[in-house]
């Protein structure tokens, strides 16, 4: 039997199914549903057409909206965000101000934290490397549905070769620019040793 506590609010058509439960100021509404052994709880929120059910978890700030799924036993806590289509599936996790979005998938016990951003049609099957330059912006290299790996930085989206170009030309021989260059030649070598692993 669902359980639905007394300081959480399930408003709209949302739905609270099964034995899921959506304790601790939580929010679920629009038409979402929380079903399964799903818990959202923590100021969490849940809406438009989101789904969270089969033992996943949705805690302490986390938002999954815009037909976003999280199952298998997947957990979005710390403020991080599923939206635009994206699925969490499998054990994995996504947390610390992490995004997820515009159908990027996170799958098989892969982390992603630390305000990264998962976009498009990226896949993440194994936690991605993620490096934050020294003025916060974080970048994260991963492959993507078409096989094509791409840098995802803020709202930059880029393959390789393009994040070379942007950053060559918009950030040149400054310390950031520097810095940046370094840090995609780190991306670089972590896709190699992916690569040879696999």
């Amino acid at each position: 039997m669902s359980y639905i506590g007394p300081n959480a609010t399930v408003s709209g058509t949302a739905s609270v199914r099964d034995n899921a439960t959506v304790s601790d100021n939580a929010t679920v509404s629009g038409t979402a549903i929380v079903g399964g052994n799903a818990i959202v709880g923590g100021n969490a929120f849940v809406t438009d057409d989101a789904t969270v059910t089969d033992d996943a978890r949705v805690t302490d700030d986390a938002t999954v909206t815009d037909d976003a799924r999280v199952t298998d036993n997947a957990t979005v806590t710390d403020s991080a965000i599923v939206t635009d289509n994206a699925r969490v599936t499998d054990n994995a996790s996504v947390r610390d101000n992490a995004t997820v979005s515009d159908n990027a998938t996170v799958t098989d016990s892969a982390i992603v934290t630390d305000n990264a951003i998962v976009r498009g049609t990226m896949v993440i099957d194994r936690s991605p490397m993620t490096v934050t330059r020294s003025d916060g912006y974080t970048f994260l290299y991963a492959p993507c549905a078409d096989g094509i790996w791409r840098v995802s930085a803020g709202c930059r989206y880029f393959t390789m070769e393009e994040a070379e170009t942007h950053w060559s030309e918009t950030r040149g021989d400054t310390p950031l620019g520097q810095e940046t260059m370094i840090i995609l030649i780190a991306l670089g070598a972590w896709r190699l040793l992916c690569e040879e692993q696999s």
